[in-house]
C-alpha cells in the first residue's frame, strides 16, 4: 500500500456537537470489536453512556475516511488533572484497519497527554490484540500480561512549546469543523 493511501483521511478532536456521531460509531461496532474495546460484551445503554462520558470528561480524537468516523482514540485524565497516570483506549472499525489509523490516533493522544503534563499513559487491551501490542512496543512501552489483559505503560515525553502550539491550532480548526458539520447536519434534518 502506498503511504498516501495508507494515511488518507483526517484526524480531529471530537467536540460536544459530535456526541451523537460518537455514540452512533460505538453503537455500530460489531460484537467482536465492542468486546475488544470494552473487554466484555456490553449492552447498548452502556455504550451510549460511555460515549456521553467521553465527550464530557475526556480528550477524544476521531479519524475520518470521507465523512465516516472509523476510529476513536480516548484520553482519560486523572480526576484531579494533576498529571501523573492517564489512561488511553483505541478502537478502529474492522473495515478501516491496517491503514495506520491507530498509530495516528496514538500519536495525537500521546501529544495531548504530554501537553497536559501526564507522565505515564496506561493502555489496557485484550491479550491477543497484536496490533496494539505492536504499537505499544514501538513506543518502548513496558508491557505486562495478567489473565486475558495486556497492559502497556508508556512514558510520556515532556511537552514542548511547539507541541502545545500545534494542539491549540488544531483545536481551533477542529472546533470550527465540528460546528460547521453540526450546522450542516441540522440543516439536512430540518423539514423542507
Amino acid at each position: 500500500m502506498s503511504e498516501h493511501h495508507r494515511f488518507a483521511g483526517r484526524l480531529r478532536k471530537l467536540q460536544k456537537p459530535d456526541a451523537d456521531l460518537l455514540r452512533t460509531f460505538y453503537l455500530g461496532l460489531d460484537a467482536e470489536t465492542r468486546r475488544s474495546r470494552f473487554h466484555a460484551a456490553v449492552a447498548d445503554d452502556f455504550v451510549a453512556r460511555h460515549a456521553a462520558m467521553l465527550i464530557a470528561d475526556a480528550v477524544v480524537y476521531g479519524f475520518f475516511l470521507g465523512d465516516a468516523l472509523v476510529g476513536v482514540g480516548e484520553l482519560m485524565l486523572p480526576q484531579d488533572r494533576s498529571g501523573g497516570l492517564a489512561e488511553a483506549a483505541f478502537v478502529v472499525a474492522p473495515q478501516a484497519r491496517r491503514r495506520g489509523i491507530a498509530t495516528r490516533l496514538m500519536s495525537a493522544v500521546l501529544r495531548s497527554a504530554a501537553n497536559r503534563r501526564c507522565r505515564t499513559l496506561s493502555i489496557v487491551s485484550l491479550r491477543d490484540n497484536w496490533a496494539m501490542r505492536k504499537i505499544a512496543s514501538n513506543l518502548s512501552a513496558r508491557l505486562s500480561i495478567a489473565f486475558d489483559a495486556l497492559e502497556a505503560e508508556i512514558a510520556v515525553p515532556a511537552p514542548t512549546a511547539l507541541s502545545v502550539l500545534r494542539e491549540a491550532m488544531a483545536d481551533v480548526s477542529d472546533t470550527l469543523v465540528s460546528l460547521a458539520e453540526d450546522a450542516g447536519n441540522r440543516r439536512q434534518a430540518a423539514p423542507a
